[in-house]
């Protein structure tokens, strides 16, 4: 077997949200004792002062999401909104999560688990969560444990509207099933190297530009599904449903 770097990833923005990872996700990998095992915690945020408390594990990565961009694009059209009121989710920047997830992959992890603040762990040892997640690794494999979905069924239209437009425009020829895709509160991103994932979120990262700016006249701009129901097979991997011992919880008082 490959050797296993393994890091959970969050963006995390608005102070509710800040405030439920830190009650709930991070809590939890705190206290399952997870960094024994070399594992670390990537967190982007556009506060990151509401991390200081924190600040000093060195197993916790926090990072202004600002720093992390590296494209004049993501500043153009990736913007936070200022006021979450009536806003949140549907003209959030979905897509920013590449960036902690990238980030860890450059720091060398080949293994990262991008879940939601709001994610809770199944009651089991540490030892037996870290042993689900090797036991579950496989090379250049995306994975998640909620719902996944299906080309071939045309559903949510938003996620595949503009599918038709794509494929032409990119010469494609995958398998209808390959350009299934995935929902977003777990997310995981299994590399044989961390170069393995490093490539994939570049290729995110192009098809998210390519969205917003509509060479085509449409584009999937925020919308992570359709993006990475491209992304996924370009960049040769492949979308497996997979058990893991976390899911969301959310929290609707959270939600402005």
């Amino acid at each position: 077997m490959n050797d296993i770097k393994i890091a959970f990833a969050t963006e995390v923005t608005y102070p509710n949200y800040c405030k439920r990872l830190q009650e709930s996700a991070l809590k939890y990998f705190i206290d399952y004792q997870l960094q024994q095992y070399n594992i670390a915690y990537y967190i982007s945020t556009n506060m990151p002062n509401e991390f200081d408390a924190i600040k000093n594990l060195d197993f916790v990565k926090v990072y202004d999401v600002d720093s992390l961009r590296d494209t004049e694009e993501s500043n153009k059209y990736e913007i936070l909104p200022e006021d979450p009121r009536g806003l949140y989710p549907s003209k959030y920047p979905w897509n920013m999560r590449r960036y902690i997830i990238q980030k860890a992959s450059q720091d060398g992890y080949n293994y990262v688990i991008y879940i939601d603040a709001d994610n809770v762990f199944h009651p089991m040892s540490s030892i037996d969560l870290y042993n689900v997640l090797i036991n579950n690794y496989e090379p250049n494999i995306v994975a998640t444990n909620q719902t996944i979905f299906k080309y071939a069924n045309k559903t949510p239209d938003d996620v595949f509207n503009y599918h038709d437009q794509y494929i032409k425009h990119f010469n494609l020829s995958f398998d209808t099933d390959q350009y299934d895709t995935i929902d977003g509160p777990v997310q995981i991103f299994m590399g044989e190297t961390n170069k393995d994932i490093i490539r994939l979120m570049k290729k995110w990262t192009e098809l998210t530009i390519f969205g917003y700016s509509k060479p085509l006249g449409v584009g999937y701009g925020n919308n992570k599904h359709g993006n990475l129901s491209f992304a996924i097979p370009m960049s040769n991997f492949t979308l497996k449903w997979k058990g893991f011992p976390f899911y969301p919880n959310h929290v609707f008082s959270d939600r402005y």
